[in-house]
């Protein structure tokens, strides 16, 4: 895959602003490998999402009220589950964000494959 002009100079850019700074070339790779580990987790956890709303079908199709409030417990807590994963990725961009002298509100996944070039 070709790197294009633009590319190259913002990974130049990036690398040149850890010349004098000692710790973020190093806490970098930390939190890129936290934020591969959330990931990991947040797919799990949809997987999990996925899960409860195929019971929660099954169980609509033959309902009863015991099987109906477990299902909607059970989708609940896979829901809150996810959104907590979600929350944990979005303060690992941010930190990410920090290290790269970007604005949180920039940063991106797309930023973050960039920056790992």
């Amino acid at each position: 895959m070709n790197e294009s002009a633009v590319q190259k100079e913002r990974r130049e850019q990036r690398q040149s602003l850890f010349v004098n700074e000692t710790e973020e070339p190093f806490k970098l790779p930390l939190q890129f490998d936290a934020l591969l580990t959330e990931l990991k987790r947040e797919i799990a956890a949809y997987d999990n999402v996925l899960d409860a709303i195929r019971l929660e079908r099954d169980v609509l199709a033959k309902p009863s009220l015991k099987a109906i409030m477990e299902s909607n417990s059970r989708k609940e807590e896979a829901l809150l589950q996810a959104k907590d994963v979600e929350r944990k990725r979005d303060n690992l961009l941010r930190k990410i964000a920090a290290l790269l002298h970007l604005p949180s509100e920039q940063i991106r996944l797309t930023a973050v494959v960039d920056a790992a070039d």
